[in-house]
């Protein structure tokens, strides 16, 4: 269940973004140059521009929809990321640019595939600077609704508890803008992550997040020879994040292990940093269990392929449709492609050379 929002910043401040990684959509926008009351304030002018959210790739094995039902949107300008998780209202009013949306907007965010979109209902300035993080608070507890794939009902996907289950999607990571440039940003809402299917057999949101800029975003696309093939999948082995089913391996007698990741604080389970050994070749590996992946949605249990789970700690994943694969907004760096078949088998291609900023790579498997 991988999800995009695209950010799209087409902020006119004083710096440039800067981000890593990326993809779920929505649009909106931020126009004007005056600052909110109760906003924080700033002594430099703003040139009027837009915010746009948008999701791009999302297949899901359980949910035909996933609605969300927003009410404001907020940014944290630097020196007060603590504020974006708050759980005790703790920051003050101002310590955020808050903004309300004109009317609460329910979207699908499953319907928000192949590059479509949706506009928030809102238009605001927002000043120039440094940003530490965006929060989509949503309205409720009955906020999030799954649409079962099964038969159809329609039934609340609850919130995880605890303080960081706040019916709320937090983008924790610092961008700048720059005057009279357009910026863009893409977060990524990492559904495979963010969704567990609880013993009860209930739903549950805890959501996960990363950017990438646009103006660094990828594409790869391309037919698959394959008729079985059902899914490719993108796992990211020359960024600074590691999904945890890698493995390096050392020649075809065996797979060695990692050196401990970092100890220092992570934005997300996804941003250890990637170790690669000199003549190790990034490949990926059964866990221990040998089973493809482990199965984050009731599957069939460990040493048991698992097809419904594929693809949880991948990058970007895309579902082949007319015999083409087609996975979007990813950063700047190698891949290896995991093509999945209809039975759980698979095959991996690596690219041999890493994508470069704003890349439309064709790539036949």
């Amino acid at each position: 269940m991988k999800g995009f929002f695209r950010i799209k910043e087409k902020f006119f401040g004083k710096r440039a973004a800067n981000f890593f990684a990326g993809g779920l959509m929505l649009l909106a926008a931020v126009e004007g140059c005056r600052v909110q009351a109760g906003n924080p304030t700033s002594s430099k002018p703003v040139k009027p521009g837009t915010v746009t959210v948008a999701l791009a790739d999302a297949p899901v094995d359980d949910l035909s929809q996933l609605f969300i039902k927003i009410h404001a949107i907020a940014f944290a300008p630097e020196g007060m990321g603590r504020c974006l998780r708050d759980p005790m209202n703790s920051c003050a009013d101002s310590s955020l640019y808050y903004f309300e949306l004109n009317q609460e907007t329910e979207i699908d965010l499953l319907s928000l595939s192949d590059g479509r979109t949706q506009v928030l209902p809102f238009q605001q300035s927002l000043p120039a600077g440094t940003y530490e993080g965006i929060r989509l608070l949503l309205t409720d507890n009955s906020s999030v609704e799954g649409v079962s794939k099964a038969n159809g009902s329609r039934f609340p996907v609850v919130f995880a508890q605890g303080p960081f289950g706040n019916r709320e999607f937090v983008i924790a990571e610092q961008f700048d803008v720059q005057e009279d440039v357009e910026n863009e940003i893409i977060v990524h809402v990492d559904l495979r992550r963010s969704i567990r299917k609880a013993a009860d057999g209930n739903f549950v949101l805890l959501p996960f997040t990363h950017v990438v800029p646009t103006r660094l975003a990828a594409r790869l696309s391309g037919a698959v020879s394959d008729a079985s093939v059902t899914r490719v999948c993108a796992y990211n082995v020359g960024g600074k994040r590691r999904p945890d089913d890698m493995r390096i391996n050392r020649g075809p007698t065996g797979t060695g292990g990692l050196p401990p990741p970092s100890p220092l604080p992570l934005p997300s389970p996804l941003a250890a940093p990637l170790y690669l050994p000199a003549q190790a070749l990034p490949s990926l590996a059964l866990d221990k269990h040998g089973a493809i992946e482990p199965s984050r949605m009731g599957g069939p249990g460990p040493g048991v392929p698992d097809p419904t789970s594929s693809c949880d700690n991948a990058e970007a994943v895309s579902d082949i449709k007319n015999g083409t694969y087609d996975l979007r907004y990813l950063p700047p760096v190698n891949f290896i492609l995991r093509a999945f078949k209809a039975d759980g088998s698979f095959t991996d291609t690596n690219l041999g050379s890493p994508l470069m900023p704003k890349e439309e790579r064709v790539l036949d498997l």
